[in-house]
This record gives C-alpha cells, sequence and structure tokens, in this order.
C-alpha cells in the first residue's frame, strides 16, 4: 500500500487515455491527493466510494462510482 494513497486500493480507478497524447486518467473518492497532479477535475462534491474508469472506442471517458447519503460511503 503507498502511503501517499490514503484511501484503500480498491476504491480507486485507472486507465490509460491515448489521443495523440499518452495520459493516466484516476478516479478515486478524495480531492486532496488531486493538489500534486499537473490536471485534476472534481466529477462530483460529495460523498462516493468505489470508482472505475474506462474508455469507449470512441474515445469517451467512462467512470462509474458509488454516490449518494449512505453512511457506508467514504468521506467525500
Amino acid at each position: 500500500m503507498d502511503p501517499n494513497l490514503p484511501e484503500p486500493s480498491c476504491q480507486a480507478g485507472l486507465t490509460r487515455y491515448s489521443t495523440g497524447k499518452d495520459r493516466i486518467l484516476l478516479t478515486r473518492p478524495s480531492s486532496a491527493a488531486s493538489r500534486t497532479w499537473p490536471v485534476s477535475k472534481a466529477i462530483q462534491y460529495a460523498k462516493a466510494a468505489y470508482a472505475d474508469l474506462a474508455v469507449a472506442h470512441d474515445g469517451s471517458i467512462l467512470s462509474v462510482y458509488e454516490s449518494g447519503g449512505s453512511a457506508s460511503l467514504a468521506d467525500g
């Protein structure tokens, strides 16, 4: 486990996105760690957990994550 990644490893989504430029995309339920990335964008400012990513054949970025007010969700 990397101490720089405070959430359990199962809660993040990671994929490569190549459209002429090679990029790594990461989804995490915490915004604090994204401060060291050159570009970061929030999908939602609320509690979330268990995120995953995929890239469709047309280049669309797909993200699925647990969201809502459940007490089981990680602090967002």
